[in-house]
Order: C-alpha cells, then sequence, then structure tokens
C-alpha cells in the first residue's frame, strides 16, 4: 500500500489487496485468523501514509468515504470486503489504549505443527511519513518488541518462531539485520525483511551463536524467497531450514482472476491517467550529480516555485519513485514519479532558517539526504577526514546574489516535507503557510507552460556544487 501506481493508487490501494485475497484457501474466509488460513502480512511504512482510520478500512473493510478523490468511490468492490488474511505488528502501539494498533503475532498450524509469526515494522517509520499520521502511535523498538513476546508463545506450546519485520540491510555491511538478528531471542529460526528491496538468503549468527536464516526478495515481484523448514513433530521446534531467492524471469503466464482485477482497475483510472499534458524529449532521471542534484529534481522544483509563486522551492529525493521517459507525458505518468498524494506548501522562511534547513540534508552523515532546489544556488563540501557531516561552503544566493539571514523569502515545498519529514524539522519553523495544489498537479500545470517538446532545465547540474 502506498507509493503505488495510479490503478492501484488512485483507487486507495484495494486493488492491490485484491491481488493478495486471491492467493488465500478456504480457510481464510469468513475467518482470517483461523491457524489454517495460509497467508500472513505485517505493516510497512506506506500503509500509514493515508492515516490510522483508512489503515484499518483496508484491513477490515468498508467503502472509501473520504471527499476529493479523483475517482468516486465504490471502487472494484461494492461493498470492499478488506483482507481476507490477517496482519499482525508487535511494535506499533496505540497511545489511547496503551496496546498493539494489531495483534502482535499469529499462530498458524502447518500439518497440526504450530508455528508463530510476529510482525514489525521500522521505528524510524515517524520520520518518513507525514506526522499527522502517525502522531497517535507509538513506534518501538523492533527487538524488544518481538522479544517481548517469546515467552507467551513458548507458553502456548509453539517452538517455531518466524518474523516478518518491513527492515532490511542499508547497505552491503548487513549492518541493519546483524545488529537485529544479534538483539533477537534466540527462538527465532527465520527472519524475512523488507524495506531495502534487496535480494539477499543468508545466515547470520545470534547472540546465542545460532545461525538465523535472513531473507529479502527485492521489490515489485522482481524475485521471491523460496524457504524451506524441517520441523521435529517431537520437539514442534525448527531444525533445519534454507532459502534461495528466485528471480522472475521471463514472460509470465497471466493468472486469470488477477488479469481481471488489473483489467477493471486499469480501465476505472484510464480517463484520469491518459490526460496528455505534454512531451518531453529527452528522458528525465532521478540519477543525482556528485553534489547530489538531479535533472527530475530541478523539474518537480521548479514547477514548485513557479506554480505556488514563490521564491525558492525544495523537493525530497524519496519522493520521487520513477524516472520521465521520453515521449508522451500524460498525467499518470507524471502521478508514478509522486504517488504519495502530496499537496503543494508555500510558507514564509527567514535566510537563516533555510540554512537550517540546507544543513539537516547531513543529519545522518553516512545516508545524506539531498534536497532538490529551485531559486537558488549554493556549495558545499565535506568537513574531512575524521569529522562527520558536510557544511555550505560560501553562500547560498539567489540570482546570484547571497540571501539575507534576517529576510522573509517565500518557500515551497510538499506537506512531507514542510511537516518535518525525513528528519527536516526546521520546515516546521516557517510561517504563513499556505496550502496549494496537489505535487502532481502542480507539475502537470508547469509542464503545460513549457515550450513543447520539453526537455530539462537549462541550468540542471549547477544549482549545487561539491567543493574538493
Amino acid at each position: 500500500m502506498g507509493a503505488s501506481r495510479a490503478n492501484s493508487a488512485l483507487l486507495m490501494d484495494e486493488p492491490a489487496i485484491m491481488f493478495l485475497n486471491t492467493f488465500a484457501n478456504a480457510y481464510c474466509l469468513p475467518n482470517k485468523l483461523d491457524p489454517r488460513c495460509n497467508i500472513v502480512a505485517t505493516l510497512g511504512n506506506h500503509e500509514f501514509d493515508k492515516g490510522i482510520r483508512e489503515l484499518k478500512r483496508k484491513i477490515n473493510g468498508g467503502n472509501y468515504d473520504r471527499p476529493g478523490n479523483r475517482i468516486e468511490p465504490p471502487f472494484l468492490e461494492n461493498p470492499y470486503s478488506g483482507t481476507h488474511y490477517p496482519v499482525v505488528s508487535a511494535n506499533v502501539i496505540d497511545k489511547c489504549t496503551g496496546k498493539t494498533l494489531l495483534p502482535p503475532y499469529i499462530v498458524k498450524t502447518v500439518r497440526n505443527v504450530p508455528i508463530a509469526f510476529i510482525g514489525a515494522v521500522l521505528k524510524g517509520t515517524p520520520e518518513i511519513v507525514l506526522p499527522s499520521c502517525v502522531e497517535c502511535l507509538n513506534f518501538e523498538d523492533e527487538v524488544k518488541a518481538i522479544n517481548s513476546y517469546i515467552p507467551e508463545i513458548k507458553a502456548g506450546g509453539v517452538h517455531a518462531v518466524i518474523v516478518v519485520i518491513h527492515q532490511g540491510d542499508q547497505d552491503d555491511r548487513d549492518t541493519t539485520m546483524a545488529d537485529i538478528i544479534k538483539e533477537l531471542d534466540p527462538a527465532v529460526d527465520v527472519v524475512i525483511s523488507a524495506h531495502t528491496h534487496k535480494g539477499y538468503a543468508k545466515t547470520l549468527r545470534n547472540s546465542a551463536g545460532k545461525d538465523v536464516l535472513v531473507t529479502q526478495a527485492l521489490s515489485y515481484s522482481a524475485a521471491y524467497a523460496d524457504i524451506s523448514m524441517e520441523i521435529d513433530p517431537a520437539t514442534k521446534g525448527i531444525v533445519k531450514k534454507s532459502a534461495k531467492i528466485t528471480p522472475v524471469k521471463g514472460e509470465v503466464p497471466p493468472d486469470p482472476a488477477v488479469q481481471d482485477i488489473v483489467a477493471r482497475a486499469d480501465a476505472r483510472v484510464d480517463p484520469v491517467v491518459r490526460e496528455l499534458e505534454g512531451n518531453a524529449e529527452t528522458s528525465i532521471t532521478r540519477e543525482q550529480t556528485g553534489a547530489g542534484e538531479s535533472a527530475l529534481g530541478d523539474l518537480i522544483a521548479d514547477a514548485l516555485r513557479i506554480q505556488e509563486h514563490a521564491d525558492f522551492a525544495f523537493m525530497n529525493p524519496g519522493g520521487m519513485r520513477t524516472d520521465l521517459a521520453a515521449g508522451p507525458v500524460t498525467w499518470g505518468k507524471l502521478f508514478d514519479i509522486q504517488p504519495f498524494g502530496n499537496q503543494a506548501v508555500t510558507m514564509n522562511m527567514t535566510g537563516r532558517q533555510i540554512y537550517d534547513v540546507l544543513a539537516q540534508q547531513w543529519s545522518d552523515p553516512a545516508s545524506p539526504k539531498m534536497l532538490q532546489v529551485s531559486g537558488l544556488t549554493y556549495q558545499w563540501r565535506s568537513k574531512g577526514a575524521g569529522q562527520a557531516g558536510s557544511i555550505i561552503d560560501g553562500s547560498v544566493k539567489k540570482n546570484g546574489v547571497a540571501i539575507d539571514m534576517a529576510l522573509p523569502y517565500r518557500v515551497a515545498t510538499n506537506d512531507f516535507l514542510a511537516a518535518g519529514g525525513d528528519k527536516f524539522s526546521k520546515f516546521k519553523c516557517g510561517t504563513n503557510l499556505k496550502v496549494g495544489k496537489s505535487a502532481v498537479d502542480a507539475l502537470a500545470a508547469y509542464i503545460k507552460t513549457l515550450s513543447n517538446p520539453f526537455s530539462a532545465p537549462a541550468d540542471g547540474g549547477k544549482r549545487v556544487t561539491l567543493v574538493q
């Protein structure tokens, strides 16, 4: 759910859930909690993109009833039936009740042997979704939350434990999953991970010296993890486990039920997504220069600045999910680039606050988040060996003139950044906020003003400079 293509996103991701429902066996309905139901899911960060109420509707069913959607509900089902499978998460806590938002785990039975599946989502979820969507929730440490349920699970006679976690390795050093595995209770034998879209099937050693099988199967159905386990019927514990990541290669014959869902979803959104906005002369990509600037980022930032009549604009690189291909540009293609439903926001910020925002690009020196900018230029450099982070080197300039630290400027961005998303908390210092067009509509309107076919901004690659 979330960050999906228009034929799912504009229908509130009901088609994606209907697709998963096609895997359900006869035991999943009418009782998705039946231990013989063959599916279990956990939450990812994007499941929170539309808030708790909408998340619960997606799971429990009922037609979408909020105004302003481009496609009038009901969508493909009437009424929408919800998930036909359980969704579990051990570390998402409702602040009002002090209890988990969803069941923390579920026990399945396979050949009369119980297997527990514990769910968890990355504890940093509030940093990468709209704060207003999760303000009533606490996201606890993943490992502590998982471990807290092990005694209860074992007391129930369950000795085969699998963790399904929306978290994964951030780089080739296995830092994230290795750290998690070291702290997990030794009762956990298998961890199915996600979030970082990598492909691995490996064993990592926990603190007790036991090998834990860890998998992650890329994204967008590019591969699947084929996990085999041997369970001793006497002890009911996992005694052998292995896995391989199998790429999906070549043409896969369409499943008739899934093909029907896709065809109906395509037809439902077609009048909206086929609207022609312009024609791109060449492909415009998210590929960043050494300084962190991209042609697509420049284009989107320009659209925000010009359409919202601002001095400067800022765009988060994680908000761009695909490149803009050469050729006809439809509204649907622009939505695929920015599929989050964000709104443009303008605000007043002083020159000093703009410097502070730019400095926050290196809040995590190991993984900087370089803002895409419009209306300003600046240089930056690394602090040097042995010093974490980077700094602005020289002046931030507008039309070649340094901005005034005390003067207010009008700044445009999206509502995710305006609310402090991606740890850009300094945006919350802005005043006189005004919500404008949707981010997609701002880009579409801007492209219509360009000479077609259009190309990347002429000053692309020159707005941000890395000083060596």
